[in-house]
C-alpha cells in the first residue's frame, strides 16, 4: 500500500510536515495568551455586527 513518506531529491524518503512531532502544535485550545485573545474576541464581534 501507499507510504506516508515522498521521495526526497535524492531518493531518499522526505518527511511529511504534517506528520512531524512538535510540541507546539497549532489549536486554539487550551488558550496560552488571555489578552491576545481577547483582542481576536473584540476584532471578530465587529467584524460580524
Amino acid at each position: 500500500m501507499g507510504s506516508l513518506k515522498k521521495e526526497g531529491g535524492e531518493g531518499e524518503p522526505e518527511e511529511e510536515p504534517i506528520l512531524a512531532e512538535q510540541s507546539e502544535r497549532f489549536c486554539m485550545f487550551p488558550i496560552k495568551y488571555r489578552q491576545l485573545w481577547e483582542m481576536y474576541k473584540k476584532a471578530e464581534a465587529s467584524f460580524w455586527t
